[in-house]
Order: C-alpha cells, then sequence, then structure tokens
C-alpha cells in the first residue's frame, strides 16, 4: 500500500498526526479455522479461535517511540517492531 503525501489535504492551523488506510485488513470471524502472524515484537500469531478476536484493532509504531511525549516511567515506552510484516491463513 502506497500513500501519496503530495495529494494529502488538510486545513492550516491543523497537523496530520494519524493515517488510517485498511482498517478491515485480514478481518476473520471466531469460527474460521486459521491465524493471524502480526508485527509485535519479531512477530505473534493469533489464531482466529482465541479471545482476542473480539479487538477490533491493533497499532503498531514502526518508527520507534514518541520522545514528544513525556514519558513519568521509562516502562510506558514502546518498543520497535523488528518485522515491519503481516499474513494470514485461512483453512
Amino acid at each position: 500500500v502506497r500513500i501519496d503525501t503530495k495529494n494529502i489535504k488538510y486545513n492550516k492551523g491543523f497537523y496530520l498526526t494519524r493515517v488510517q488506510l485498511l482498517q478491515s485488513f485480514g478481518a476473520t470471524l471466531p469460527e474460521e479455522e486459521g491465524y493471524l502472524f502480526v508485527p509485535e515484537g519479531s512477530g505473534m500469531i493469533i489464531h482466529n479461535d482465541t479471545n482476542v478476536y473480539k479487538e477490533n484493532s491493533m497499532d503498531v509504531p514502526f518508527y520507534g517511540p514518541d520522545f514528544g511525549i513525556k514519558h513519568e516511567n521509562l516502562k510506558t515506552l514502546e518498543y520497535d517492531n523488528t518485522f515491519p510484516i503481516f499474513g494470514a491463513k485461512m483453512n
């Protein structure tokens, strides 16, 4: 997927802070056999029949933590994803 950033339009004085695309990409039902491979750390498999299917979104930063946010505790820093990949297996 590519986003042509030259064609993004927004009002003066406002800043783009988030881009959401392919919001239903990889969506499955819990009764479908299969799993998702998601970029969590060095990779994580989520089987369709687990309770995790109730989650409807996943935010995964690929460019590291936001040092513009004041972190009271270093434990609140998010870790980089080693492999920015995604996969799905059905049936």
